[in-house]
């Protein structure tokens, strides 16, 4: 969704949910390109972009322990970051967990754990804080993200 702040900031909203669990990841990518070059398009407009949702790639290295067989995480993947145009960044909180393997019930330290839900940014918006919210897994698979951003000036 756009809309405009009072102060005349001209903003472009953005949910995504990538495709899961396609061997390589080669969807999601596809999926990227097209959303990545949708939102430069805007950014080139003048909008503060923000895309927010569940990418369905790791968004961040973590190290969180886990017991989960490899034959479980086929479809692990990492955000390619090159293809990130210069400015843009993306927002997690690598301390929290955003999502865990669900071949099982969710144990901690067991289920596999990675961060794949967060925000990616465009180059006029500032990030003011960022941060994972962790519900021990208690109603899904996935844990949320809070964020703030402001415009650049």
């Amino acid at each position: 969704s756009e809309l405009t702040t009072p102060n005349g900031a001209q903003w472009a909203l953005i949910n995504v949910h990538m495709s899961a669990f396609d061997k390589c990841g080669n969807v999601r990518k596809q999926q990227l390109v097209y959303v990545l070059d949708y939102v430069e398009s805007l950014y080139a407009n003048g909008k503060h972009v923000v895309i927010g949702g569940d990418f369905n790639m790791q968004l961040a290295d973590t190290d969180f322990p886990t017991t989960t067989a490899e034959e479980f995480l086929f479809w692990r993947t990492k955000f390619p970051q090159e293809r990130l145009a210069e400015g843009w960044q993306i927002v997690v909180d690598s301390s929290v967990p955003t999502m865990r393997s669900n071949e099982r019930p969710y144990v901690k330290g067991e289920n596999f754990t990675s961060v794949i839900d967060g925000f990616l940014v465009s180059p006029n918006v500032d990030v003011l804080a960022v941060r994972g919210i962790d519900t021990n897994f208690e109603f899904t698979d996935h844990q949320p993200v809070f964020a703030v951003f402001a415009a650049k000036p």
